[in-house]
């Protein structure tokens, strides 16, 4: 099973991409998040998760500046180029 999260500040999108994960075999929506810095510091904690789903426009931090935080913090997890 793969483990996911979701970062959106739109809460709409989030219950949109959790109906969409519910649909997907072989996937599992561990937690969503509307605040991208809440969703930095929890998951740098060191939860297994295999894929992240997020917003690119958000306020505080874009999800492009997210994905280069995260990925410093967390290298084992696997990126696409």
């Amino acid at each position: 099973m793969n483990r996911c999260i979701v970062i959106d500040d739109e809460p709409w999108a989030i219950e949109a991409l959790k109906k969409y994960i519910d649909k997907v075999n072989n996937l599992e929506l561990i937690k969503s998040y509307t605040d991208p810095l809440k969703a930095l510091e929890e998951i740098s904690k060191g939860e297994k998760i295999d894929l992240i789903l997020m917003d690119v426009d958000m306020p505080e931090i874009s999800g492009i500046e997210l994905a280069w935080v995260f990925r410093r913090k967390r290298p084992s997890v696997p990126h696409l180029h």
